[in-house]
């Protein structure tokens, strides 16, 4: 049953995050899985119940990413999160979020602080470690930079880059990360970075 359900979720959440919650309708969702409507409430109140779930998925996932990542430098870390950002910004619609906070204020409330609380924790850990390791700057305000990430993270999400700035959206992420680590990162922390950007060009 718990199988069933983290499938389910995982899936529904990729229709979300493509099409906005209010225009998928639990029938859309039991039509694209294959499943009886049934079947669907059988293990999910309502939708709010399965938006609930939908938004759960980042923490149950996030003890096998750490698991990746727990031996990498911090210029590793960084490369990874940056390649997670952009493969999760690909999939999603800026409508995901104004609807969920537009229709589901209060799960739009949690979600935030949660977010903005894993955020902040995983970054300025990073951070810390660069700077221990010497592939980021010590002098810089590490909280400063991570709040100043939050924000940019949740204005991707939020905003049509195609239509504002009209660029794609993954080449202005990308432009952004290599801002962001240039002003962060010391001599060695660039090094490492083109480094292993080399070594993925050359696989």
């Amino acid at each position: 049953m718990e199988e069933q359900t983290q499938e389910i979720t995982q899936k529904a959440a990729k229709l979300f995050h493509r099409y906005g919650i209010k225009s998928v309708s639990m029938d859309d969702v039991a039509h694209e899985l294959s499943i009886s409507k049934k079947t669907l409430y059988k293990l999910f109140k309502d939708k709010k119940d399965l938006i609930s779930k939908v938004l759960d998925c980042p923490a149950k996932e996030a003890p096998a990413k750490i698991s990746k990542i727990i031996n990498l430098n911090a210029v590793e870390k960084h490369i990874m999160v940056y390649n997670n950002i952009v493969k999760f910004l690909a999939d999603l619609n800026p409508s995901f979020e104004y609807d969920l906070k537009k229709y589901y204020p209060q799960l739009h409330n949690t979600v935030i602080k949660k977010r903005r609380k894993h955020v902040y924790e995983n970054m300025q850990s990073d951070l810390l470690q660069g700077v221990k390791e010497g592939f980021f700057r010590a002098n810089m305000d590490i909280d400063i930079i991570t709040n100043m990430n939050i924000v940019r993270i949740e204005g991707f999400q939020t905003m049509d880059v195609k239509e504002v700035y009209k660029r794609d959206l993954l080449e202005v992420v990308k432009e952004f990360f290599s801002y962001h680590f240039h002003a962060i990162a010391t001599e060695k922390g660039i090094r490492e970075f083109e480094r292993i950007m080399k070594e993925k060009h050359d696989e």
